[in-house]
């Protein structure tokens, strides 16, 4: 069999090529298939050819892959030898092919840098016959013959070939969008640049001197990852030929120099992050959420302040202590189902920066929220490589304020109005007498007061309850009696103890009412007037507003009510 042998000192010793046309593979299914193998035993050493061989199989049954095998030279100028392999039944018609390999240090390459399918229709057995390592047309490059026999005829045919030009293409910063590269050529400020080269064998090395630039920071947010540059080689555009690929891409890579991250250009933050603890919710219509950010290390690129937002609550403005950027520049957005706003702090954000955020926020639909809500404040930066690295948290629970803006109202019916008690409750402004025996004909039987609960806040209140007491005595004589304790709204009452134990009660007279304790006489009937109860909505007093809530006392005959 022919030798494979380097064309360069790399390999001192000759390498042997083995075929074995008539190899059987084992396929998926279990069977055998008659695909063929090619071996190859690499020289050198103390032991040349001693070491197990590099195996390629074939892939078409019957192709008779390995039948014929020819050392090409080095094609493609790599310093290695290249093999043409032929299989003159393989191909979809079974007219042949032939492989060509390209040799490297560890042997060939796994798969075929090239594949040549026969000219021919029918059992042509193209690839039966293979010869190289010869210059026919004096170009400089190696030129294969492949044998047919059975087309059994043979034509001559002479061709003029011309080497084609290539095209060259350079691309700066190239893993990045066009429209966000950060490198341009100062030419054309353009990030790529394409040229036509045209080589021949012998031609001297061509070179070119470009300069770019970096744009201004302010024009691009990523600092940190590295600038990519490649410059790759290929045929104009057309019909294909056939054609050896090489390495026909080079690239390379530099980094942007940074402030303000030492010697070794390499950043490292130490990013510290504090809030308010504690948030009053109710006490006005917005929420402000305060946070102060840190840097007591390297410039912070890319550094955010991430704020997760609870059920209720939606992000309005967002103001900083950072000069020239008052009003700061937050992005909202869902993620995983959860809203997230993303404020700028800095890029970067410099050694020794202290950073104050205001964050302005509305609340509604508290109602099924609970007694909290909690917010979730996170420092990042852009890490290297594009990735966020945490650095701070912390967590903010905020309670509802959910103080009635008129925590209790009154208004009595048919005194005239009073003056205003603690709480919000009026009393009558003309005192009852006390109760004598024969009786006392007041104008009205009864005083109705009617105390109100509202709540204006913005979320509900649980766990209510409302201490009112009535004055019962004054001077050391009977004021008033509580003869009954209603309620409206599904309030609940509490009566206390002792309600009218004197049986206190209103009987009509000679066309009077009159106060008769004990209950009415015989022939008296209890008197029901023409009452009425008028509920009148109270005055809100001047400068009312949220305030803490404040129990009703008023003097004497507690009683309790829950919502």
């Amino acid at each position: 069999p022919p030798a494979h042998c380097p064309s360069t000192p790399q390999h001192p010793a000759d390498d042997v090529l083995v075929g074995a046309p008539l190899y059987m593979a084992r396929r998926p299914d279990g069977q055998r298939s008659e695909v063929g193998r090619l071996y190859l035993y690499l020289g050198g050493g103390q032991r040349p050819l001693a070491q197990p061989p590099q195996t390629l199989t074939g892939t078409h049954p019957y192709g008779r892959f390995s039948a014929a095998i020819a050392s090409l030279g080095d094609l493609d100028k790599d310093g290695y030898g290249d093999v043409a392999v032929g299989a003159p039944l393989g191909g979809d018609g079974g007219s042949g092919q032939v492989f060509i390999f390209r040799g490297q240090s560890e042997g060939l390459m796994p798969v075929p840098t090239q594949l040549l399918d026969s000219p021919f229709r029918g059992p042509a057995a193209f690839g039966f016959a293979l010869r190289g390592a010869t210059d026919l047309d004096g170009n400089g490059y190696p030129d294969l013959l492949v044998g047919a026999y059975g087309v059994a005829k043979v034509a001559g045919v002479t061709k003029y070939c011309a080497l084609p030009g290539l095209d060259a293409e350079l691309q700066l910063d190239r893993l990045k969008p066009r429209l966000s590269r950060r490198v341009l050529l100062l030419h054309s400020h353009q990030s790529s640049w394409h040229r036509a080269l045209a080589l021949t064998p012998g031609t001297p090395p061509l070179c070119h001197n470009l300069t770019a630039y970096l744009r201004d920071e302010a024009d691009f947010k990523d600092k940190l990852s590295p600038v990519a540059l490649s410059l790759s080689l290929a045929l104009p555009r057309g019909t294909p030929g056939l054609v050896l690929y090489g390495d026909t891409l080079v690239q390379a890579q530099t980094h942007i120099i940074l402030e303000d991250c030492g010697e070794d250009n390499l950043c490292v933050p130490d990013l510290h992050l504090a809030a308010d603890t504690r948030l009053l919710i109710g006490a006005e219509a917005v929420l402000r959420l305060r946070a102060n950010a840190s840097n007591a290390g390297e410039g912070a690129f890319e550094a955010e302040l991430r704020v997760q937002l609870p059920p209720g609550t939606h992000y309005q403005v967002a103001r900083s202590s950072i000069p020239g950027q008052e009003k700061l520049s937050c992005n909202p957005r869902k993620e995983n189902g959860s809203h997230v706003v993303l404020c700028e702090l800095g890029n970067p954000m410099k050694a020794g920066a202290q950073i104050t955020v205001d964050m302005e926020l509305s609340v509604s639909g508290l109602e099924d929220m609970g007694d909290t809500i909690t917010f979730q404040l996170q420092g990042d930066r852009g890490g290297h490589g594009g990735t966020l690295t945490p650095l701070s948290c912390q967590q903010l629970t905020a309670c509802h304020h959910g103080a009635a803006r008129e925590l209790a109202q009154g208004g009595g019916q048919p005194a005239p109005r009073g003056p205003r008690h603690q709480g919000g409750a009026r009393l009558p402004g003309r005192v009852l007498h006390p109760w004598v025996p024969g009786g006392l004909s007041p104008p009205q039987c009864h005083l109705t007061v009617l105390p109100q609960l509202h709540n204006k806040g913005p979320s509900t209140v649980s766990g209510v309850t409302l201490h009112l007491a009535v004055p019962s005595q004054l001077g050391g004589r009977i004021l008033l009696y509580l003869l009954e304790l209603g309620t409206e709204g599904g309030m609940s009452c509490t009566n206390p103890p002792g309600l009218n134990a004197e049986q206190v009660g209103c009987c009509l007279g000679t066309g009077t009412p009159l106060w008769v304790l004990g209950g009415c006489p015989s022939g008296v009937s209890p008197w029901n007037g023409t009452h009425q109860r008028e509920r009148r909505e109270a005055e809100e007093p001047p400068g009312a507003g949220l305030e803490e809530p404040v129990p009703v006392v008023s003097g004497c005959s507690p009683g309790t009510c829950s919502p």
